[in-house]
């Protein structure tokens, strides 16, 4: 039986949407990670298996092809599917700031405050009042500007990392994998 071609940029959009559910969820629990201090080992092992998600979704790619994509064709993919997880996770986290937690930033400039006066030196209580001047002059950073930044962020990095996984994914020989798509 053929197998129909999938193009790289509908690969690249199917692929995007579980790794941006990957990343909504490790969003989430960085978000929740000063409620919940155990969060951080979660956010932490999810960082770690990031790569290796991109691994697969670029080897499938690879097989798929029977070992003939080039680097940048698995390179844009990783680019790609970062950028449209990068999307989700930038919807998801912009809802849980506006709608779940509208006060994170406030309380994290507050704990901050909290944190530098207690520690008493004179560079932490000049820390303490220069984010007490943010938080009465209301300069704490909106949710969308985080989320902005966050996206271009996940876009650089899942660049850089899509190029040395694509690397990875070329030097690995494909082996066993063609024989059980004969099957």
């Amino acid at each position: 039986m053929a197998e129909t071609y999938i193009s790289l940029y509908r690969r690249a959009a199917n692929d995007g949407v579980p790794m941006g559910i990957f990343m909504s969820v490790m969003a989430a629990a960085l978000i929740y990670a000063d409620r919940l201090p155990w969060l951080v080992v979660v956010v932490m092992a999810m960082l770690l298996m990031l790569p290796c998600m991109l691994y697969y979704f670029q080897r499938k790619m690879f097989v798929a092809e029977y070992g003939f994509t080039e680097y940048s064709g698995l390179w844009m993919l990783g680019i790609l599917i970062m950028i449209c997880a990068s999307l989700i996770t930038g919807l998801v986290t912009w809802a849980i700031f506006q709608f779940v937690r509208p006060g994170y930033f406030y309380e994290m400039a507050q704990r901050g405050i909290a944190f530098y006066n207690a520690a008493g030196d004179p560079q932490s209580r000049e820390t303490a009042a220069m984010l007490t001047r943010v938080v009465s002059g209301n300069m704490l950073p909106r949710p969308i500007e985080m989320v902005f930044s966050a996206f271009w962020l996940w876009s650089f990095v899942g660049s850089l990392l899509s190029a040395v996984v694509a690397l990875v994914v070329k030097k690995v020989p494909l082996g066993q994998q063609l024989d059980h798509r004969a099957e």
